[in-house]
């Protein structure tokens, strides 16, 4: 546990360091989601949008996207592949834990500092004064299972497509697909309630909707089926294992053809 406590410190302090940054990811973080309410603000107040939702709705809908969004970022893929591409892929393999669990504390302890010091202090704003309410107990805990879900699934996409670089040498794509992805069919741009049906049925059977959009509907009590949901995050997950697995074992032989 030490050992994986000092994993995340370094993830912490590699972005604490840069403190000019950090405040300027707080203004831009703190610009973005206040233009987002009022554009919402904007379109829920003309006939654009024939729709039950508040305002309230969709601050909490962008305010809880924020935190998730935070919280699950992830560039396993990118991690993997500038260890793959420098060569210092053999020293983390022979480190006493695995290399999964390095990346993982690694992004962990940098996605905790982009919270706390991006955004956090917006959010709470946000809640303040659109009088955002909290969920209860029994949905807060649902909630937060989901969320913790929804971090895994996105993790376990990234790294499998960071090991891809075994075998292409680089994956500058990752990044750039995935948050293609998730905008489009995670939803985390516009909600899903606002898809036409045909691209809503697209949705349902990919794994993007279950990183950060469905955990919100749990938080907004909105969700048909919260256990439901939960056991199809579940699933992904094992089906994202089981890839994950079948690709290791082709990149292990291809390490030992290399002699790495």
């Amino acid at each position: 546990m030490k050992t994986l406590l000092e994993f995340v410190k370094a993830g912490f302090k590699q972005r604490i360091i840069y403190r000019s940054s950090t405040l300027w990811g707080l203004v831009a973080s703190t610009l973005t989601l206040f233009l987002q309410i009022r554009l919402w603000q904007v379109l829920l107040s003309s006939a654009i949008l024939q729709d039950d939702r508040t305002l309230t709705d969709m601050v909490a809908f962008l305010v809880i996207n924020a935190l998730l969004a935070s919280l699950t970022r992830c560039d396993a893929a990118g991690t993997l592949a500038s260890l793959i591409g420098d060569g210092s892929i053999s020293c983390s393999l022979t480190r006493p834990i695995s290399l999964k669990k390095q990346v993982v504390c690694e992004q962990i302890g940098v996605n905790l500092h982009f919270v706390l010091f991006t955004v956090l202090l917006p959010a709470a704003v946000a809640i303040v004064i659109y009088g955002i309410q909290l969920p209860d107990v029994s949905y807060g805990l649902l909630f937060a299972f989901s969320a913790l879900l929804g971090a895994v699934i996105l993790f376990e996409i990234q790294y499998i497509l960071g090991m891809v670089a075994f075998f292409l040498t680089t994956v500058w794509f990752a990044s750039f697909y995935v948050s293609g992805f998730m905008k489009l069919f995670g939803a985390t741009a516009i909600p899903l309630w606002y898809y036409p049906d045909w691209l809503a049925n697209v949705c349902y059977c990919l794994p993007f909707r279950y990183i950060t959009y469905e955990p919100i509907l749990i938080f907004l009590e909105d969700a048909p089926n919260p256990l439901q949901t939960i056991g199809i995050q579940l699933l992904w997950i094992g089906a994202l294992l089981f890839l994950e697995q079948l690709v290791w074992r082709r990149a292990e032989r291809k390490l030992v053809v290399q002699g790495g």
